[in-house]
């Protein structure tokens, strides 16, 4: 199939060399593309998820790793850095 397409490129009189094996590289990479993301719906479904409830709690379930996150400040309260608090189980 991709040899008769690439034939009828190559037919096309009115575009010179360059132009076709740029359209050529492009249908090869949307390929690749079309490729990647067949395998990618392949797979199962993740089961996790992060709920936000309103005014509530984050319910959180499935293997989602989770950790507070701790604001660091300078002598001045400005934002530093991040230090890793504590890590909870999902």
């Amino acid at each position: 199939m991709y040899h008769k397409h690439v034939t009828k490129i190559y037919d096309l009189n009115f575009l010179s060399l360059k132009i076709k094996e740029a359209i050529l590289d492009g249908m090869a990479v949307i390929v690749e593309q079309m490729i990647e993301k067949e395998k990618l719906m392949s797979h199962p479904k993740v089961k996790s998820r992060v709920v936000i409830a309103k005014d509530g709690p984050y319910l959180v379930t499935g293997d989602i790793p989770l950790s507070e996150q701790i604001i660091e400040t300078d002598g001045g309260g400005g934002s530093e850095s991040w230090e890793q608090g504590e890590t909870h189980k999902t």
